[in-house]
């Protein structure tokens, strides 16, 4: 448990080094698109490399990319969106995240799986 606790304060850091490197200085809703698109991403290899033990999933998967990802500001922006009534923002915003997110998802496990299979990565014993 504290190992996981202190890699979701690592993800979490990262999630913060990230948001100060802003593509757009006025908005972050881009940034944090990324972010989760990209936790996704590496959550979706992570729970599917044979390569991993399960402790070593749940350290990487709840603890750096659970820290790293961020729902709770997904749905801030969102929220803003809806103050301004910009429906085609929060439409595009929504898709973006969520779509976006599951796709990658599976994106990486297909890729964990690939390497495996291509013994670019060994099982662990």
């Amino acid at each position: 448990i504290a190992r996981t606790y202190t890699q979701g304060g690592a993800g979490a850091a990262l999630r913060y080094a990230a948001t100060c490197i802003q593509f757009n200085k006025t908005k972050c809703a881009y940034t944090i698109t990324a972010i989760n698109v990209t936790g996704s991403f590496i959550l979706g290899a992570v729970s599917a490399s044979p390569a991993l033990t399960p402790a070593v999933r749940t350290i990487l998967g709840t603890g750096v990319c659970g820290g790293f990802t961020t729902f709770s500001t997904f749905a801030m922006e969102g929220s803003a969106y809806v103050d301004r009534k910009a429906w085609h923002l929060l439409g595009a915003h929504v898709a973006a995240n969520v779509v976006g997110s599951i796709a990658a998802a599976r994106l990486g496990q297909a890729a964990a799986l690939r390497l495996h299979k291509l013994n670019i990565v060994k099982k662990n014993k």
